[in-house]
């Protein structure tokens, strides 16, 4: 069991320290002042979406906004945003020297750039020498008129046009992991975390047809299945996860933790001294992040979710014809999916429904992203009045995160939904 006393947790800072563009029509690279960038948010369905939703929204000269436009999302973006810790005083920031800040690299990437909107002020009959200008000193107006406020909408380059290459072939005499391994590599993605097979087989020979890798993948998860509980097909902003649906974390990169603590009682910030962020255990190598304050309650939406997405299922067998109802709950069928049933996807979808039945969703302030990703397990510490502590494990399935700028740095403030088959307590 964790020690709260000892418990020193900080809150976390970002600087966003490179923002160059690349586009063909541009003359060089345009390095972006940013102090334009007004809003930065990411967005991450673990369940649903196979890729993250990364916008940033900035003020950029009608030439850079013409140019990238025109390439018709080849444009490319080099981000670079680097993290620090800093110390707290109940509950706020203090920093006696900013410029001693031990900053680390968070991310480093390029990406495509897509236009959220592809309208720019002015005509196309603006002064091209007035846009050259415009380039160089990137000192436009900033009411929109003479630049424009864009929303980047930003994907690893890597991931994204490997996962869109299309491709087939025979595959024989190679195991789940070896299989999974070579259509990655033939897409040119690296950097993957995969959990351990817990289901189904892959035949010694079967024909892949012509689909890009994110279908191929799920293929393969359909007809042949890959982890009893489900699994995570997700290619995040730096890494890859082909993981188990599972709260334990069964896939982990050399010197990560596997673990992050999410803190929650009335009496928690008078008892331990916790504050809003993040505390690093270096030594036993988990993270514990606080819920800082009386006014942000853990909500608990398992009711809403499983009038939503539905807590009972029709599962059809697509090589027998059999059909099996998967139950959660009383009422009335909420769907029909389909599968094989002896490669464990039904179990899957029996993991899944009992899911439904503990769903809650976290806030989370001045938070350490690292602490924050879909491989981890999540373990829930509720400490009451009589400083008890109640623990249940769960699963991250989705993340929204919302960066804060106060002078040059910022905050970021998440929300997590949380899933486990673990009964309420």
């Amino acid at each position: 069991m964790i020690d709260l006393y000892n418990m020193e947790f900080s809150e976390y800072i970002y600087d966003l320290t490179q923002f160059d563009i690349n586009a063909p029509e541009l003359p060089s690279t345009f390095k972006v002042n940013t102090n334009f960038v007004s809003n930065i948010d990411l967005s991450k369905n673990f369940d649903r979406d196979k890729l993250p939703y990364f916008a940033i929204t900035v003020n950029l000269p009608n030439s850079v906004h013409r140019a990238i436009k025109n390439a018709k999302n080849t444009a490319t973006a080099d981000i670079t945003i680097k993290m620090a810790r800093v110390k707290t005083d109940s509950g706020n920031v203090y920093v006696s020297s900013k410029d001693k800040l031990l900053f680390k690299t968070y991310l480093s990437k390029r990406f495509l750039i897509f236009l959220d909107n592809t309208s720019i002020s002015g005509t196309e009959a603006i002064d091209k020498k007035y846009e050259k200008d415009e380039f160089n000193s990137q000192e436009f107006e900033m009411d929109g008129q003479t630049g424009s406020i864009l929303t980047l909408v930003l994907y690893n380059e890597q991931y994204l046009t490997g996962s869109n290459k299309i491709s087939y072939g025979t595959i024989s005499g190679g195991d789940m992991t070896s299989v999974i391994g070579y259509l990655c590599t033939k897409a040119g993605i690296s950097n993957i975390l995969f959990s351990p097979r817990t289901s189904g087989t892959i035949p010694r020979q079967f024909v892949l047809p012509p689909m890009t890798l994110f279908d191929q993948l799920e293929y393969i998860k359909r007809e042949f299945g890959i982890h009893k509980n489900g699994t995570v097909i997700f290619f995040d902003l730096e890494r890859a996860y082909i993981i188990d649906k599972d709260s334990s974390c069964s896939a982990y990169a050399t010197n990560e933790y596997k673990k992050t603590y999410i803190i929650s009682g009335s009496n928690i910030n008078e008892a331990y001294g916790a504050t809003a962020g993040c505390y690093d255990n270096s030594n036993e190598r988990y993270y514990a992040c606080s819920i800082f304050g009386n006014s942000i309650p853990i909500e608990d939406n398992t009711a809403i979710t499983e009038h939503t997405t539905g807590n009972n299922l029709i599962y059809v067998d697509t090589q027998t014809g059999n059909t099996h109802a998967i139950q959660a709950g009383g009422g009335n069928v909420n769907g029909v999916v389909y599968g094989v049933k002896n490669t464990g996807t039904y179990d899957a979808y029996q993991h899944s429904i009992k899911e439904q039945s503990n769903v809650i969703t976290v806030p989370l302030q001045c938070v350490n992203l690292e602490a924050l990703t879909p491989n981890k397990e999540f373990i829930l510490m509720h400490v009451n009045k009589n400083k008890t502590y109640e623990t249940t494990s769960y699963r991250l399935t989705s993340l929204d995160l919302s960066f804060s700028r106060t002078d040059k740095y910022y905050s970021v403030n998440a929300t997590l939904i949380l899933k486990s088959t673990a009964p309420r307590k």
